[in-house]
Order: structure tokens, then sequence, then C-alpha cells
């Protein structure tokens, strides 16, 4: 046999010997999401497989999925881009088939459209989780370069709050009366209808999980007040918000609201008749089991005994923990929450007539001798500012991830100079941005 032919020879056997110990994948995409490849093949003994995967034109950005085991196999992809060529091999042991390739199409036009004005991929680890709410909802994640690598489309319009759960799912307010929560692969994990539930309660702003596995919301009550004083009638209905706690089976365990701390009728303040009264918009859970409820209207946030429900303190101009300096007052805040100084950290949204520029700002809170101080203060230019809405997360002690939305959302990390170090616009807003460390630990290795 001449060199050439026995050489042939070789190559077919190896073609042969490579490809009998699994079938073709078949690629699909999982419930035609375009950034969800999904490969399936078998395997003619039981094994365990694995999937190493990589732009065609950048093989240093190679992933690998976790194992599969068995003879068939349904493997999805995460954490790819659109519109990019992709190769994959299958590995088992030390043994990588041949090449196979995909390509990924665009986002869909309704999900998000991302402006990248300003990328520098050193300035965060993670990603960065969005949510559009109007029309064709959709809940996004992009990557430091500013590209979209996840998203999931509902069938209509969402409520505005939702947050990412200890077990990379997404928990949500669909509608004013049903709470969702999803996984990464759209599934839905919780479907709680509070209307058939027989739960008379609207829920908005706000949703999370406790420890103890209990979602924990805003909800309105109502009652009828004389409120003429504030431009009403003798006997007329006042909403006001409160906290709802729920099981994950739609008990209720626990709820509060303005009306059993506050009589109106006694308030020195205004009140808009048209909207409910102190408009809640956050809550955070203290590390002993209290609450700490966010009022826009009153600029200010109130401690809440978890069990009794009595008011502890008041922070913010008019209660009785205060700011020393009063030009660190917020004013229209938004998205309390306790960062990893366990300093109270908010988006100070400001107003047009009395401060116009939004702050990132954060207290420490002495509770024996009523005073806050004032540890972090970043102004913010006014193109990042906003009256409505609006988030801030510490990422570092000199890097802050701010979501400024006013019709759209613009998302930035900046320092505490309020400079901008990374920036992308959006086509739509979004509540809040949340930075994510590692939403696909679960199906990348």
């Amino acid at each position: 046999m001449s060199t050439c032919k026995y050489l042939f020879v070789l190559a077919v056997c190896a073609s042969a010997c490579q490809s009998a110990w699994h079938s073709d994948p078949e690629v699909t995409f999982y419930n035609s999401n375009v950034l969800l490849p999904h490969l399936e093949f078998t395997t003619p003994d039981s094994t365990v497989v694995r999937i190493e995967y990589w732009p065609v034109d950048r093989p240093s950005a190679r992933q690998r999925t976790k194992p599969s085991h068995g003879r068939n196999h349904a493997i999805t992809l995460f954490n790819v881009k659109p519109n990019r060529h992709y190769a994959y091999t299958i590995v088992h042991n030390n043994r990588s088939s041949k090449e196979f390739f995909f390509q990924t199409d665009s986002v869909p036009a309704h999900v998000l459209h991302i402006r990248k004005e300003r990328i520098d991929t050193t300035v965060f680890d993670g990603f960065i989780l969005l949510r559009r709410f109007f029309k064709h909802g959709a809940d996004v994640l992009i990557d430091r370069e500013g590209d979209i690598v996840w998203y999931h489309s509902y069938d209509t319009a969402v409520r505005r709050a939702f947050t990412w759960t200890s077990q990379n799912t997404i928990l949500s307010i669909y509608d004013s009366a049903r709470i969702m929560e999803t996984d990464l692969m759209g599934n839905v994990i919780l479907d709680l209808d509070l209307e058939q539930l027989g739960l008379p309660y609207k829920v908005h702003h706000e949703i999370f999980y406790d420890p103890a596995g209990n979602i924990v919301t805003i909800t309105h009550d109502s009652a009828r007040y004389d409120l003429r004083k504030f431009g009403g009638t003798k006997n007329q209905y006042l909403t006001a918000d409160g906290i709802l706690v729920l099981s994950k089976e739609g008990k209720v365990v626990w709820i509060w609201n303005l009306l059993q701390a506050e009589d109106p009728t006694r308030f020195t303040g205004a009140i808009n008749l048209k909207e409910n009264w102190g408009h809640a918009n956050s809550i955070v859970l203290d590390g002993h089991r209290n609450y700490l409820i966010s009022f826009r209207d009153f600029n200010q946030v109130w401690k809440v005994d978890g069990k009794q429900g009595d008011v502890l303190w008041k922070l913010g101009a008019g209660g009785n923990i205060v700011p020393e300096d009063p030009s660190d007052y917020f004013i229209r805040q938004h998205s309390i929450h306790f960062n990893p100084r366990n300093e109270l950290m908010m988006f100070d949204n400001g107003d047009s007539k009395i401060r116009p520029n939004s702050r990132v700002m954060a207290y420490e809170i002495d509770e024996s001798a009523k005073k806050a101080t004032t540890m972090i203060r970043v102004e913010l230019p006014r193109s990042l500012s906003s009256y409505r809405m609006g988030s801030a997360e510490m990422l570092s002690d000199d890097k802050f991830l701010v979501c400024t939305t006013r019709k759209d959302a613009i998302i930035t990390v900046v320092n505490r100079e309020g400079q901008i170090l990374w920036k992308v616009a959006t086509d739509h807003a979004s509540y809040r941005a949340y930075l994510i460390k590692d939403p696909f630990k679960n199906f990348i290795e």
C-alpha cells in the first residue's frame, strides 16, 4: 500500500472512531430565544460529557458547561452574544470531538436596545440585570462589554419591581395581583395569583425573599376620612401603603399599613389625594427582622418593628433621626438597602425646585443617639439625575452602579467624584439595575 493510501485510511478510521462515541448534535434555540443555543445528541453508553464553546474570532473566551450524564444529552449554552459565530466541541474525559458550529441571531427589537457610550471592561466584574416593564416586558443581563448576553421575554407588560434571588432566579411582580418567579431557562418556578387565592391586595414597587423564604412586598390599604383640609371630601377614601409578607403558598404571614401608625386627619404636610399616601417605594430588612420602609412623599425612611408594627424611628427631614448637616437631607429617595459596610444606602433623587441634581447617599445610623452620619455622598451630574425611579449600588469603596431612569434608562458606574467610568444607554426604562456576580454558575463551570 502506498504511503498516501495508508494515511487516507488512517484519517477515515480516525474520523469514524471519533464520531462513533456520539451522534452529531442537533442545534435549536430554547423557546426560540436567540441567546439560548440548545444541543441534543446521544452517546452509545451512559457517560459524562461537557460542551466547550467559544466565539470563532475569540478562542480565548472559551467556556465549559456543567456535566451532562446519561446517553441522551440535552445541553443549553449560556453567556453567548448576539450575531456571533461560535465553535464548540463535545468533551468526554480527555477526548474532544471535532469542532461544530452555530450562529446566534440579533436580539429581538422589542426586548431592549443597548447603546454603548463608555466601556472599560476593568471597571467591574459580573453582569448587570435590568427590566423593561412597558408593553412587551423583558428581563435582561448585560456584561461588562455592554452586550446583552441573556434575556427573558414576557407576553405582556410587567410591573416594575423585580429582584435576583439566592437561587439564581428572578422574583418579580408580574401584574398588581400576581407574583412570579422564573429561572434562566424561562421556566416558571412560582406563580401566585392573589385574586385566585382570594387575597384582596395589590402589590407594587418592591419584592424579595426574606431569610425564612417568605415574600416581602408593598401593598395598599384604604379607609374613609374627612379630607376636606387637603382638598378632598368629608367622607373620602384614602389609600396608603404598607408591608405585606406572604408565604410561597400565598398565606399572609404579616401585614402592616401606614394607616395603623398615623392618623391622616392630624397630618401636618400635604396629601396628594390622586396617589397613595406616602408613596412607599422600597423596603429592607435589618439584622433583627425589623423593616425599613422608604416613603418617597415624606422624604423619610421609617423603621417598623417586625412583630408589633410599632414605628421605632423616622429618618429624614421632620423625623426623629436626621443627618447632622441639613445639606445631607435626602429628597424623594428610592432603592434603600444596606451596602457591604452595613450603611443605609439610597438613590437620592432630588427635586427640580429644591435641589435639581440626584445623589448617591449612605448613612451610618446610631439608633441609641438618634444620629445619622453621612458616609457616602456622590453628587451626580444633571445628565444622571432623575426625579422618578432610580437605584444606586456600591461596587467598591470608590465605585457605584447607578441606574438613572427618565423616559429611558442610563446605566453607569461612577466614582466618588461623580465621574463616569462606564456607561450604556437603553431605549426603555428600568426601575433598578443590579450587579449580579455569577448568574450562570448553575450552567457553566
